[in-house]
């Protein structure tokens, strides 16, 4: 069911955050919706993990637009709009209204200035008092600029939280659990007539519905997906349950285990028709079309494109780098230029966030950074 979200709605997340479309993309012809949360930083999320709020109220813009009202009213005024012989006339007839409007303000300060006169005696009958006073606040002043350098920012709301949360979080991977749950959705549809989100139903109920999809599931054109892209689906399923705090995880819980067994019989139902052989991997590049690239001009120094394949190869073969976003990551730095103990140079590279790597477990690091 196709659902129009204009720019400008206010809706509210699964985490109670909430925020304003700001604008659409798509994925896969899936929608997604770039969310301006309160804090001011923009998320994307697709139209299962938030709700329209129907009650309008003050946007964070209203600020914004009062201040720029106050500045336009100036510069429409009467006396600019007259024409004028030159920008420096204009120029100095703003300066004076904006004198004017220092002027009107001043009054209000020469009224206080009489209650200050009237405390000066006391203040001065209480010097020592007031220096001891003094030296206290700014060595607690000192202490706080000490402590201000040890932490980055010490206002972080919930909406922070959640946000640093995502930004870490593989962007395939949410891609990933995005598309396996609108497959989920579309099955409980079309073949169970229940539009409801999957954690509303109870663990068993849910159980069983994950069994039935695992003996159902097929892909658009009708053949059986591969072992392991069924076996990515549960673990999707799994992390969109524990994003919204299910409380049940399918692979450990023990109502689930009607769902393990099913997923460990279609697996070994998928492995009797030929799949799981991984058909797609790929294929090692021998020394002779090593030696083709080179002598076709595809990778060398002859051109710009044919410069970026050979960067882009050698960064490949000899450290490791897979993904494009490995490759992308990539700063100046990373690389230097060592020696050994015999003279001999190489290259040695410092290894950043990687697919397998991505700094979790910070024990799972190479025991011999990548070499060339």
């Amino acid at each position: 069911m196709d659902e129009e979200i204009k720019k400008g709605t206010r809706v509210r997340l699964c985490n109670g955050a909430k925020g304003i479309i700001t604008g659409t993309t798509s994925n896969f012809n899936f929608p997604l919706y770039d969310i301006q949360l309160q804090s001011g930083k923009t998320v994307t999320e697709a139209r299962y993990r938030f709700d329209i709020i129907e009650s309008q109220s003050q946007t964070p813009f209203t600020n914004f637009y009062s201040q720029q009202t106050t500045v336009n009213s100036l510069l429409n005024s009467p006396v600019l709009q007259q024409p004028r012989n030159s920008q420096l006339e204009s120029d100095f007839l703003l300066a004076q209204i904006l004198q004017n409007e220092i002027e009107n303000e001043e009054p209000e300060i020469e009224n206080v200035e009489p209650e200050i006169e009237n405390v000066e005696p006391e203040i001065e009958n209480e010097a020592p008092e007031i220096e001891t006073v003094q030296t206290t606040n700014i060595s607690k002043e000192n202490e706080k600029s000490k402590n201000s350098t040890r932490f980055a920012n010490a206002k972080v709301d919930d909406d922070d939280i959640e946000f640093f949360c995502q930004e870490q979080t593989n962007q395939n991977t949410n891609r990933k659990t995005v598309s396996d749950m609108k497959i989920l959705n579309e099955f409980m549809n079309s073949a169970l007539d229940d539009t409801r989100d999957i954690c509303v139903n109870q663990p068993r109920e849910l159980n069983s519905i994950i069994c039935k999809f695992l003996i159902n599931v097929r892909t658009k054109s009708g053949t059986e997906y591969e072992s392991t892209s069924v076996k990515g689906m549960i673990s999707s399923f799994d992390r969109y349950l524990r994003a919204n705090n299910y409380g049940t995880a399918i692979k450990k819980g023990d109502i689930f285990d009607q769902a393990r067994r099913v997923l460990t019989a279609k697996i070994m139902d998928l492995k009797k028709l030929g799949k799981g052989n991984k058909p797609n991997k790929a294929q090692a590049v021998t020394d002779e079309e090593m030696d083709r690239l080179f002598n076709t001009g595809q990778m060398g120094m002859e051109h710009p494109d044919a410069l970026l394949r050979m960067m882009w190869f050698q960064k490949t073969v000899h450290f490791g780098r897979r993904t494009v976003t490995e490759h992308v990551n990539m700063k100046w730095g990373d690389i230097k230029l060592c020696t050994s103990k015999s003279g001999t140079q190489f290259l040695q590279y410092s290894e950043r966030a990687t697919k397998t790597r991505t700094g979790a477990n910070p024990g799972n690091v190479r025991d011999v950074p990548p070499r060339s």
